[in-house]
C-alpha cells in the first residue's frame, strides 16, 4: 500500500488553471469573526520616570496608565492561492472598552481609554498541509485612544500643589479630555486550520507600534492651556477567530 507524499497533494499544469491543495481551495473572498486579549505598554518619552507619594516627586513624569483587556471584532479579506503558497490581503476592526486611571501625586487624576482597534494588513503563507496555513502578516494600524486629565472639583481643599484654585495660584478645578485615531505599523503572524470546505479557524498574534502622539487637552480654570502631553505606546495581542471562505 502507497501513501501519498505532502507534494503530491500539489499537481497540475498551466493548461490545468490554477494549483490548488486537494480538498481545498484557499482563494477567494472571506470574513468572520474574532476575540481576543491586548497588552498596552505606555510611556511618557523625554520625561523621568513616576515616583509615588509620599516620596518627594521633583521633576518626575506622570505615572504610566495599565491598559489590558479584551477585545471583539469582525474580519474581511481575500486569499490567492499558488501551489502550497498563499498570499492576500486582510482588514479587521475590534471593539473595546478598555480604561485606567492613575493618581499623580495627591491630586492630579490621569485616565485613559481605548474603545476601537483596526488593521489593514498583508498575509503571506504556506500550507503545511492541504489544510493548514502558516503565515506571516504586516501592514498598518489604527487606534482610537482617549487620554484625559482633571484636578478636584473642589479646588478649596487643595492645600498644596499643581491642583490648588486659581485664587490660591493654582490651575484648578478642571476636567479635561481628548479622544484621537493614531496611527501606526503592525507585524506578526498565525496559523489557520481549514475545518471545513468553506470554514476556518486562525490563532493570531500581533504587535502594533503607534510612536509618539501628542495631546492638547484645553484650557485649564485659569484660563491657560494645559501644557501638551505626548504619550508613547504599543499594543501586543493575541487573537481566536473562525472565517468563512465565499
Amino acid at each position: 500500500m502507497q501513501t501519498a507524499s505532502a507534494d503530491e497533494y500539489y499537481r497540475g499544469s498551466l493548461k490545468d488553471g490554477p494549483v490548488v491543495a486537494q480538498g481545498y481551495n484557499w482563494s477567494g473572498f472571506y470574513g468572520g469573526v474574532n476575540a481576543g486579549y491586548t497588552w498596552n505598554n505606555w510611556d511618557w518619552p523625554s520625561l523621568n520616570p513616576y515616583v509615588a507619594p509620599p516620596k518627594p516627586c521633583g521633576d518626575c513624569g506622570p505615572p504610566n496608565q495599565n491598559l489590558s483587556g479584551a477585545m471583539l471584532g469582525g474580519t474581511v479579506g481575500y486569499n490567492h492561492q499558488i501551489d502550497r503558497f498563499v498570499i492576500g490581503v486582510e482588514g479587521d476592526f475590534n471593539f473595546a472598552n478598555i480604561s485606567d486611571s492613575q493618581r499623580d501625586g495627591n491630586y492630579l487624576v490621569e485616565t485613559s481609554k481605548i474603545e476601537h482597534f483596526a488593521t489593514i494588513r498583508a498575509r503571506a503563507g504556506l500550507l503545511l498541509t492541504p489544510a493548514l496555513l502558516a503565515y506571516a502578516t504586516g501592514g498598518v494600524a489604527f487606534q482610537d485612544l482617549e487620554y484625559g486629565e482633571s484636578c478636584p472639583s473642589d479646588a478649596s481643599a487643595v492645600t498644596a500643589g499643581w491642583c490648588r484654585s486659581v485664587a490660591n495660584g493654582g490651575h484648578g478645578p478642571y476636567s479635561l479630555s481628548k479622544s484621537q485615531w493614531n496611527t501606526g505599523y503592525v507585524v506578526g503572524g498565525g496559523l489557520e486550520w481549514m475545518i471545513a470546505e468553506r470554514v476556518s479557524l486562525k490563532v493570531e498574534g500581533l504587535y502594533a507600534d503607534f510612536g509618539t502622539n501628542d495631546y492638547q487637552l484645553g484650557l485649564m480654570a485659569d484660563g491657560k492651556p494645559l501644557p501638551k502631553k505626548s504619550i508613547e505606546n504599543s499594543e501586543t495581542m493575541l487573537k481566536v477567530g473562525v472565517n468563512y471562505h465565499f
